[in-house]
């Protein structure tokens, strides 16, 4: 059942990229297995192969495997690359946001998950950006752009997950009367209909 569950999500991932959809499965299934089981040193150490072999999809892995065995600049230019061709593939987005913060390039983590929002609704970049949260400023930042967001995209103000992640940052920001406030307030908006779980 769970080989079954894997190849519909490879089948489905697969299609997000150019080229001949069956090498891209058949890649995207393998190397998600590898990097699952902890192979990320192996596919480095045929990383020349993979990408001549693996279709579109070997690269993102090759970039993660990159990224995971500490070789940013490597893994940046492979994000950079598939973004160029596939613009609109955010797990690249978010690996390349990685890339900068790990990098100590936050404010470029932060400009590109917010291009993320130009055509992906996933709660996942909230939380990456939440994560990105050390101080009130951005704390303040993210908070102007979530409210932004609810008006721009009309969202609905008191969605359980994405208030989640406000809570989370502004705890990462020390503003733990902020934190408990917030609580307050989703705590007291379940009753109403702007209140969205999960």
């Amino acid at each position: 059942m769970k080989f079954h569950s894997e190849i519909k999500n490879s089948i489905k991932n697969a299609k997000k990229f150019k080229g001949i959809l069956f090498v891209n499965i058949i890649s995207y299934l393998l190397l998600t297995i590898a990097i699952r089981k902890g192979h990320s040193k192996e596919i480095l150490k045929f990383k020349w192969l993979i990408l001549l072999f693996g279709g579109r999809v070997a690269k993102y892995f090759v970039a993660r495997a990159s990224f995971l065995n500490g070789d940013y600049i490597f893994a940046k230019k492979l994000y950079q690359e598939i973004i160029k061709v596939n613009p609109i593939h955010t797990d690249s987005y978010y690996g390349l946001a990685d890339v900068y913060r790990l990098t100590g390039n936050k404010l470029e983590a932060k400009d590109v998950l917010i291009q993320v929002f130009n055509f992906s609704d996933r709660l996942k970049t909230w939380l990456l950006l939440a994560n990105l949260v050390d101080t009130k400023k951005d704390y303040d930042e993210l908070l102007n752009h979530w409210e932004r967001e609810c008006s721009y995209r009309n969202i609905l103000k008191y969605h359980y997950d994405v208030n989640d992640y406000l809570i989370i940052a502004a705890l990462r920001a020390k503003l733990y009367e902020e934190a408990l406030n917030r609580v307050k307030v989703l705590l007291g908006s379940i009753n109403s209909e702007a209140f969205i779980l999960p």
